[in-house]
């Protein structure tokens, strides 16, 4: 009897290590200084399965932990017994440790950061560039404007002597943006085809 517990306490650990093997298995590994193997995503799709299979394996476990049972004495008569205070505490530990493993996934997705959306405070903005005697200037002035914090674009056309350049509108302002470009050695200026693009 005893065995079967033991049996069913271990088994519904392991089933519910294996619900969540695509995210702790990755985990382990990178812990353990391994690389982190894509292989594990495919215990994702059997992941409801080894949660089912975790709960019934529980369910025996419990049953054979808290149901009393006769056992018959040498001398006939009957006694009632139940298992042992360390096959309960067994039995509850096994709830813990399936539980936490199967919670895991939840857990670390609750605990990742929402990713950084760079459009959310996106402005644009068009720059007039006087002092660009060819079409190297452009590009020297955009790679200049690229290298800026906080702006997310920038293209500069020497036809058209303009700049349009996408931005973070709380970093940094269309003026700071033409302050730069003076400081390059050019002229810039807002241009007037910014009526409604300014954001």
């Amino acid at each position: 009897m005893m065995k079967k517990n033991i049996l069913t306490t271990f088994g519904s650990i392991a089933t519910a290590v294996f619900a969540s093997l695509c995210c702790i298995g990755p985990a382990i590994l990178a812990l353990a200084g391994a690389s982190v193997l894509p292989t594990f995503s495919v215990f994702e799709k059997y992941r409801s399965m080894f949660i089912g299979c975790t709960a019934i394996l529980l369910g025996i476990a419990f049953y054979m932990t808290y149901r009393k049972w006769e056992v018959k004495c040498e001398d006939g008569s009957c006694r009632v017994e139940s298992a042992g205070k360390w096959n309960k505490i067994g039995v509850w530990c096994a709830t813990f440790i399936a539980a936490a493993a199967i919670t895991y996934p939840y857990f670390i997705k609750a605990q990742m950061p929402a990713p950084k959306d760079i459009f959310s405070h996106q402005s644009h903005v068009i720059l007039d560039i006087e002092g660009m005697t060819c079409s190297s200037c452009a590009v020297h002035l955009q790679n200049k404007l690229i290298d800026m914090n906080s702006v997310h674009s920038a293209m500069v056309n020497y036809e058209t002597r303009k700049a349009n350049i996408a931005f973070d509108s709380l970093e940094i302002t269309p003026e700071m943006l033409a302050e730069h470009v003076n400081k390059t050695g050019y002229k810039a200026t807002l241009s007037k085809n910014n009526k409604g693009t300014i954001k």
